[in-house]
């Protein structure tokens, strides 16, 4: 029998702001079980650079959409989304809470908001419009979808260039196209928080984790998984901290630019997670306490209470 509609709970934030922490502690205090929203820990075999739970973790609570796939295999949103409903229900069926926990935003929309049905984005048509600055692609967006010219926030690029991309490729506004999705049923509310900190600080945590994960034995992982017959471009070694170990290994980078490169491209993920999540008004935010995540647990289980 399905428990009653107790809501879902999503607890996302840029990577390497502390939400594993943060959310073994929510879980213990919730009776929850941990849905990981990860593209990167799905993937068997990896483990320094995936910042996996540990050991210890995993004793004290139970995770799913961990190593569910093979390091050559692509992995989509649309298979996460599958899968995670799939977890989700077994989960309410025993009667336990569900806290879903990752970075992987795109995974979440397609969770949560179900999978647009918009077209890809014509790389000739996204080169054409790369051209123009900010100031002009929003003046051309709020032409032919207001909607999400405020919804995208100030620097999004990104974003900008899709939702022009689509409207010049199908004549229909993204809006238009998400209106149109339809929204998953998981049978129980969803509450969305996000865990921020200082940016400073967070790309402190960043160049530091970047650093462990060479001096941790991300090298000697990599070898392991190209000698068991991994393709260097396969899906799992083309993720970021190993694409740089391949190269290392390859001779075509030092140690220190690897690592250097490696903090580098994950604080530029860092910046598109935390645009996305500050252009979902849907998100609750809470900055990491400095006393630590049990303190940020019982903050975010106070709102959830009231």
């Amino acid at each position: 029998m399905t428990v009653p509609a107790e809501s879902i709970i999503l607890l996302s934030g840029p990577t390497a702001a502390g939400k594993g922490a943060v959310a073994l502690e929510l879980a213990e205090a919730l009776c929850a079980e941990i849905v990981l929203c990860d593209s990167v820990k799905v993937y068997r075999g990896l483990g320094i650079g995936a910042n996996k739970p540990s050991a210890e973790a995993r004793r004290r609570c139970r995770f799913h959409l961990l190593d569910v796939c093979e390091p050559t295999e692509r992995y989509s949103a649309g298979h996460y989304a599958e899968e995670a409903t799939a977890a989700i229900a077994e989960i309410r069926r025993r009667g336990r809470r569900v806290l879903v926990v990752g970075g992987t935003l795109l995974f979440a929309r397609a969770l949560f908001d179900g999978l647009c049905a918009a077209p890809p984005t014509d790389p000739a048509v996204a080169a054409e419009l790369e051209r123009l600055d900010e100031e002009e692609l929003r003046t051309r967006l709020k032409e032919v979808d207001p909607a999400a010219s405020e919804r995208i926030s100030p620097g999004d690029m990104q974003r900008l260039v899709r939702a022009l991309s689509v409207h010049e490729q199908s004549g229909r506004s993204l809006t238009d196209w998400w209106a149109a999705t339809p929204r998953p049923d998981h049978g129980a509310p969803v509450k969305r928080f996000a865990l921020l900190r200082p940016r400073e600080e967070l790309y402190g945590r960043i160049n530091e984790r970047a650093r462990l994960i060479f001096t941790g034995g991300i090298l000697e992982e990599t070898r392991r998984l190209l000698e068991a017959g991994c393709p260097a471009d396969c899906p799992a070694l083309s993720t970021i901290g190993y694409r740089q170990a391949v190269a290392v290994l390859d001779g075509a980078m030092e140690l220190e630019a690897a690592v250097d490169s490696t903090a580098r491209e994950t604080r530029r993920l860092a910046k598109r997670q935390l645009s996305w999540l500050r252009g979902d008004e849907r998100f609750i935010v809470f900055d990491a306490e400095p006393t630590g995540p049990r303190v940020t647990a019982r903050a975010i289980s106070r709102r959830l209470s009231s």
